[in-house]
């Protein structure tokens, strides 16, 4: 009996926990973010629905991508312009990206592109 309750409990437990993750990406769908990683921290991110705009103001490099959530804690990128040739030339590049944790006001995540993975943090300036 005993380890049908532990089992259970594992159960609701572990059901809880991603209803609670579910419910947390969902904050970070739209909103301006920011690094606090030294080599990024120029860079702003605003995001609405179905675009994100990225704004290095250190280099003047702009991106623009579509954004397609494929389930609650992840979406892709799809470059579709930027104002830097030699970065325009990578338009319709995909990138994946995966939230895995989330705090009151940032997320991490870990983004895949052409067999390489980073992980990050992004904190959400204003929704």
């Amino acid at each position: 009996m005993k380890i049908i309750s532990f089992l259970f409990f594992l159960s609701v437990t572990s059901f809880w926990s991603c209803q609670t993750k579910k419910s947390n990406c969902l904050k970070f769908k739209t909103g301006t973010f920011v690094y606090k990683e030294a080599l990024l921290k120029n860079v702003v991110i605003e995001r609405t629905k179905k675009i994100q705009k990225e704004y290095d103001s250190k280099t003047g490099l702009k991106i623009n991508y579509k954004i397609n959530w494929v389930s609650d804690c992840e979406y892709e990128l799809t470059q579709i312009w930027s104002n830097k040739k030699e970065v325009l030339e990578k338009n319709g590049a995909l990138i994946k990206v995966r939230i895995t944790s989330t705090t009151n006001d940032s997320y991490d995540y870990i983004a895949e592109y052409q067999g390489t993975s980073q992980r990050n943090t992004l904190f959400l300036l204003k929704k």
